[in-house]
C-alpha cells in the first residue's frame, strides 16, 4: 500500500494516520480481535470504543503495580475528559486503542488518589491496541493514554524497541544514552521514548490550553518543563546518529517538524509562567 510517511507522525484531524496505521496493524502485527486472553468486563469508555479489561492475568511490574478493579473509576472519567482537551489524540486514542488493563499500588488506598502521583504504564510489543496503566492519578493516567497509543502505534508501523529496518538502517547494536530508563538503548527505543514522550507534551498544552484550574495548571506546567526535556534531548540524540531509509527520512521529517513545534509552544508557555 502507498503510504504519505510526512503525514503518518503527527496525528491528523482528517484520522488518515489513524486509518493507514490500522491497515498497517493487520499486516505488521498478530491483533488480537477476538479478546480471546481479556477477562471481558463489558464496561466501555471513550465514546464505548475502549474497554475496561485484564489483558493478562496479573499487572506488569507486580509486586509495585496490582490489577485494579474492573469498573468504572472516576479517574478514568476525569482521565478521558483531559484527553478530550486534544481532540485529535482523542480521536487517534479510541480508533486505535481498544482494551484498557487498569492497574494500582498496593501502598495506596483508593482515599488516597489524586493528582501529582503520576503513572505507570505498559504495552505488549506482539500485541496492538491494548494497554495497562495506574488509574490512581486521573492526569497522570491522561498521559498514559496517549503514551501507550504512541507505542501501539509506532510498532502498527512496524517500528519496534530493538528493530525497525523499514526506517532505519544503523545495528542494533549502536546503543545511546536514554534519560527516560536512565541507560543506554537502541536507537529504535530512543525512537519510541521521544516519539510516546512527544504525545504526552502534546496533551499537555492542549490542556493547559482549556484549563481554568490553577492546580491542574501548576502541575502541568512542571511536566512541561520535564517532557519538553526528554523529548529535546531525544531528538539531538536521533537527528545527530540515525541513518535512515526513504521512508524513514519521510517519517522523521514530519515528526521532527511537528515536535519542534510543540517544543515551540512550550517555551512560551514556560515563559509566561
Amino acid at each position: 500500500m502507498k503510504v504519505m510517511w510526512d503525514k503518518m507522525a503527527r496525528p491528523q484531524i482528517d484520522e488518515y494516520d489513524s486509518f493507514v496505521t490500522l491497515q498497517l496493524a493487520a499486516i505488521n502485527m498478530r491483533k488480537n480481535g477476538s479478546n480471546s486472553n481479556i477477562t471481558s468486563s463489558q464496561i466501555y469508555f471513550a465514546d464505548n470504543s475502549v474497554e475496561i479489561g485484564y489483558i493478562t492475568e496479573n499487572a506488569p511490574g507486580t509486586p509495585f503495580n496490582i490489577n485494579a478493579q474492573l469498573k468504572m473509576h472516576d479517574n478514568i472519567i476525569s482521565a478521558e475528559n483531559y484527553l478530550r482537551n486534544w481532540k485529535t489524540g482523542f480521536n487517534q486514542f479510541k480508533r486505535i486503542i481498544n482494551t484498557f488493563h487498569p492497574m494500582t499500588s498496593p501502598k495506596l488506598q483508593e482515599c488516597e488518589f489524586g493528582l501529582g502521583l503520576g503513572s505507570s504504564s505498559h504495552s505488549l510489543q506482539n500485541t496492538f491496541g491494548k494497554m495497562y496503566a495506574t488509574i490512581y492519578d486521573p492526569l497522570g493516567l491522561a498521559q498514559a493514554f496517549v503514551h501507550e497509543l504512541a507505542h501501539n502505534k509506532l510498532r502498527a508501523l512496524g517500528i519496534n524497541n530493538d528493530r525497525a529496518k523499514d526506517f532505519i538502517l544503523n545495528s542494533d547494536q549502536e546503543l545511546y544514552f536514554s534519560p527516560v530508563v536512565n541507560t543506554d538503548r537502541p536507537l529504535p527505543a530512543i525512537l519510541h521514548a521521544t516519539y510516546s514522550f512527544t504525545y504526552v507534551l502534546a496533551l499537555d498544552i492542549a490542556i493547559l490550553n482549556h484549563s481554568n484550574c490553577e492546580s491542574t495548571n501548576r502541575i502541568i506546567s512542571k511536566l512541561l518543563q520535564k517532557n519538553s526535556s526528554i523529548v529535546s534531548y531525544g531528538l539531538n540524540t536521533l537527528k545527530a546518529n540515525l541513518n535512515l531509509t526513504e521512508i524513514g527520512y519521510e517519517f522523521l521529517e514530519g515528526f521532527y517538524s511537528w515536535a519542534n513545534e510543540l517544543l515551540s509552544i512550550t517555551e512560551r508557555h514556560i515563559g509566561e509562567l
